[in-house]
């Protein structure tokens, strides 16, 4: 049951640094039209990026180093996004939640 919800939680962070990239890109600009933009290019490249090459199974799944470098981006880009945004906690309560989850993967081999 705990594994279970870790996997679960692992999907709770990727859609939260999901969300975190878009309301980033919402607020970026001033222009109405390049804020809808940045709102919806900003989460799509992140996702992109994690569904090509760092998914599970994945068509280009990453290995090793590159792959751990690749999830540090990814965690880094929802971080950045929200200290970008004046939220420095919840970014500090992403990377440790997000750290603590990827331990948790590594001890039960997820």
């Amino acid at each position: 049951m705990i594994r279970e919800s870790n996997l679960l939680l692992r999907l709770l962070v990727e859609l939260a640094i999901l969300v975190a990239t878009g309301v980033w890109g919402h607020a970026a600009l001033a222009n109405p039209v390049g804020r809808w933009i940045l709102a919806l290019a900003a989460p799509l490249a992140v996702g992109t990026l994690w569904a090509l090459f760092g998914a599970p199974g994945s068509r280009y799944e990453l290995h090793g180093i590159a792959h751990v470098l690749l999830e540090v981006a990814v965690v880094g880009a929802g971080c950045a996004a929200l200290l970008a945004l004046g939220a420095p906690r919840l970014a500090l309560a992403l990377a440790v939640i997000a750290l603590a989850n990827r331990l948790l993967m590594i001890h039960w081999r997820q």
